[in-house]
């Protein structure tokens, strides 16, 4: 595996899409927040499940075409897939908080992903593909150095990323 990945929780793969295949991306993406697409969502618009999504189809088929999760399976040195989770936001703002069931939806976790469960523990990749650079700025984002190791809110050092256009996190 990965030894950043493994010890950080987070990796930058960088220009895994080319300049023109993120303004394709951004234009496709604007237009359909622009039409009323997704809805209101703390500073912003989002779209749960976009990839379901028939007016953003050529979005995933560009997704699709980079084998995304033989990125993953190389880096962490075994197979993944995707479990459908997605979500499409623009100027989104949301506080620091781990990818999990969170807040009243916890109730619904059956086991934490810390747990061990029969020998086996969950893993769990998230992929962040920002359509904008961030590479001058702090507006991309914010991890927990290590925070991946354990249930708690409150450890690991912050660390701003800055992916540029291309990058995926």
């Amino acid at each position: 595996m990965n030894e950043q990945l493994l010890n950080d929780g987070y990796l930058v793969v960088k220009n895994l899409f080319t300049k023109e295949e993120v303004q394709f991306c951004r234009d496709v993406s604007l237009e359909y927040f622009k039409k009323g697409g997704g809805f209101r969502n703390s500073t912003g618009r989002a779209k749960p499940d976009w990839v379901k999504e028939s007016e953003l189809k050529p979005l995933y088929d560009l997704w699709a075409s980079k084998n995304v999760e033989k990125v993953v399976e190389n880096l962490i040195g075994e197979p993944v897939e995707f479990v459908g989770h997605n979500d499409l936001h623009i100027n989104r703002n949301v506080g620091w908080h781990k990818d999990r069931l969170n807040n009243d939806a916890r109730k619904y976790e059956v086991n934490s992903p810390w747990d061990n469960v029969d020998g086996e523990t969950m893993k769990i990749y998230k992929i962040n593909f920002y359509l904008q650079s961030h590479a001058d700025n702090t507006d991309g984002l914010v991890v927990k150095h290590g925070s991946h190791k354990n249930s708690s809110m409150s450890e690991g050092q912050n660390v701003v990323l800055r992916p540029d256009t291309g990058d995926i996190i």
